[in-house]
């Protein structure tokens, strides 16, 4: 994939001067949770991006206010940038979902306990633990609460998202699913727009085969006129 170092360079300068601690890597290896989008919006895969990873999937997680708050400063460091960009914040993850992953620090299952193993040790030959890994996500009942992906949707339309970000992670885990922590990703992408940003949501469904209510979303940020 095409990628943009410098600005790259300048939002980890400035999350580390704006008081966060990223780290970067110059061989990211990108999952779905990246491609899938972008193949959709970018077909042809000729516009570079800076690919920004957060933690929505072993614990600690970060909180969702503290992933508001690395929003609003990449947000800011893509403003304070100074080249002549135009840039597109694009999250992707959740909604409301419950994957079949273990506690990673109490593995209790054979199923549990391979998984741990998969994570820990099939980076450099992920092929030898794929086929057992799709059976045990095949095998998972659906758990989708589409009142919870609807009441979050309606918080990014109107650009609000005061009400959940006091919310824990076993609160979320709770409600909504292990996979609806990934909403962290969309948190971070409104809070970069700025306040006042307003989303519209594009699309809406419970898939019971993927597992997982899924939901699309455009974001504006404010005009000038609506920030004074």
């Amino acid at each position: 994939l095409p990628t943009d170092p410098g600005l790259a360079r300048h939002l980890v300068t400035s999350l580390v001067e704006d008081g966060f601690d990223p780290a970067f890597s110059l061989r990211l290896t990108v999952d779905h949770g990246i491609t899938h989008g972008l193949q959709h919006l970018l077909p042809a895969l000729d516009v570079p991006i800076v690919p920004i990873v957060i933690n929505m999937f072993a614990p600690p997680l970060p909180s969702l206010r503290r992933c508001h708050e690395l929003g609003a400063a990449l947000g800011r460091a893509v403003a304070e940038d100074g080249g002549a960009k135009r840039v597109a914040v694009v999250a992707s993850g959740g909604l409301s979902h419950r994957l079949p992953w273990p506690k990673w620090f109490e593995a209790l299952s054979d199923d549990d306990r391979f998984l741990v193993e998969a994570w820990l040790n099939g980076r450099g030959s992920w092929g030898d633990y794929e086929v057992r890994r799709r059976q045990i996500i095949r095998a998972a009942e659906a758990d989708i609460n589409p009142a919870f992906d609807e009441g979050f949707l309606k918080l990014v339309e109107e650009g609000d998202l005061g009400p959940v970000l006091d919310r824990t992670t076993a609160d979320i885990d709770a409600e909504a699913g292990n996979g609806a922590q990934e909403i962290r990703s969309w948190i971070a992408m409104l809070a970069a727009l700025g306040p006042g940003a307003r989303g519209e949501t594009l699309a809406y469904a419970a898939i019971p085969q993927w597992l997982t209510g899924m939901g699309v979303a455009v974001v504006e940020p404010p005009t000038t006129k609506e920030i004074a």
